[in-house]
């Protein structure tokens, strides 16, 4: 046997090492990225109660009945002017998975009859601190 011989398999053994930590490594990081891409991706559709703008058409005025009236010019033209109200609506927006798995442990979601998700509080309300159970 000759002093410079390496045991047969050594080189071998240590490169197949190295190559199964970093195969091991690549999927580890790949599913820590898809972890990350589908939970800030991944959205719901939510339904919710909110103060939404809503124009009313003018009033049809008959404008000489108007001015005899008493009316003037101006408040006949105010009276015409398209108008906003506010008032409630439910609207239907997305919202991230994680932030409705939260809300979840906190009952502020319910699931309508319909299979639809709503959020159970209002403008401005704050979620309780603690599971309501």
């Amino acid at each position: 046997m000759q002093q410079n011989e390496v045991n047969p398999g050594t080189e071998d053994t240590r490169a197949s090492f190295l190559l199964r930590v970093l195969i091991a490594s690549l999927f580890l990081v790949a599913g820590i990225v898809f972890v990350v891409y589908a939970a800030s991706r991944h959205t719901i559709p939510v339904l919710i109660e909110k103060e939404v703008e809503v124009e009313l058409p003018p009033q049809q005025i008959d404008a000489i009945q108007a001015l005899a009236e008493g009316l003037t010019w101006e408040e006949l033209e105010e009276l015409q002017k398209p108008r906003f109200v506010k008032e409630k609506a439910i609207v239907s927006e997305l919202r991230p998975e994680y932030l409705i798995v939260e809300g979840v442990t906190f009952a502020a979601y319910e699931r309508l009859p319909s299979g639809e998700i709503k959020y159970i509080y209002g403008i401005g309300e704050d979620i309780p601190e603690a599971c309501p159970t």
